[in-house]
């Protein structure tokens, strides 16, 4: 049975079977299979990589290590920078420093 009968059956004139909404809803309903394919595929891919992994090559590898050092370089600063603020005060409360 043709899409066109299947509307009309369901009570729809040929007006309404032609406006953009229902062949817009068509349209999304007759990519579906394909979608579901797909998501079909990229489930079975992403189920072999966890239970594989994957490799990467070793410049993706130096650029990740690089973004994370930038990324904890002023988290570091901060640490000695507490650190420092903490033993002057320490010092500075027994005395050492007057």
């Amino acid at each position: 049975m043709q899409l066109l009968e299947l509307l009309g059956q369901l009570g729809l004139s040929q007006k309404e079977i032609k406006s953009p909404i229902v062949v817009a809803v068509g349209k999304v309903l007759a990519d579906v299979p394909s979608l579901l394919t797909q998501m079909q595929q990229t489930a079975v891919a992403l189920s072999e990589m966890a239970r594989s992994g994957f490799r990467l090559d070793k410049e993706t590898v130096r650029e990740l290590a690089r973004e994370d050092a930038r990324r904890k370089r002023w988290g570091r600063v901060a640490l000695w920078i507490g650190a420092l603020s903490l033993a002057v005060l320490a010092a500075t409360s027994l005395g050492w420093l007057r």
